[in-house]
């Protein structure tokens, strides 16, 4: 009977350490996929943040025969559209309510009489 016992122990010793070498798997690499991300976002800034667009009206001919309004305007709303966020709506809006401010006191200001003041008017209205 004690044969019986160490050949069924044996059996399961020998089939089961069979099974498992035969069913392990090494293990996969694992995979390692680059992360260029932060690349692209670098990318995006930097063409966020190109202000190309404003050049033309920032160059010192332009502002000394336009004035500065629309270069402090434009350069404004480039930086609260670039992902740094930098000038915010609020400031924006400030600066062109005053550059509207001033066209509607120069083209006012040139007319006399009763169309000056119906032009005065008729900002103050809307405005």
């Amino acid at each position: 009977m004690l044969w019986i016992v160490v050949a069924a122990a044996a059996g399961l010793l020998t089939g089961g350490g069979g099974a498992l070498l035969l069913t392990r798997k090494d293990p996969a690499p694992p995979v390692v996929v680059a992360d260029v991300s932060a690349q692209k976002q670098a990318e995006v800034q930097v063409n966020l943040s190109n202000l190309d667009i404003v050049k033309p009206v920032c160059t010192a001919e332009f502002i000394s025969a336009n004035g500065d309004g629309l270069c402090r305007e434009m350069f404004c709303f480039a930086q609260a559209n670039s992902t740094t966020g930098a000038a915010g709506e609020k400031s924006c809006d400030a600066v062109s309510n005053v550059n509207n401010t001033l066209v509607i006191l120069r083209t006012c200001g040139s007319l006399e009489g009763a169309p000056r003041a119906e032009c005065f008017q008729t900002f103050r209205e809307r405005k």
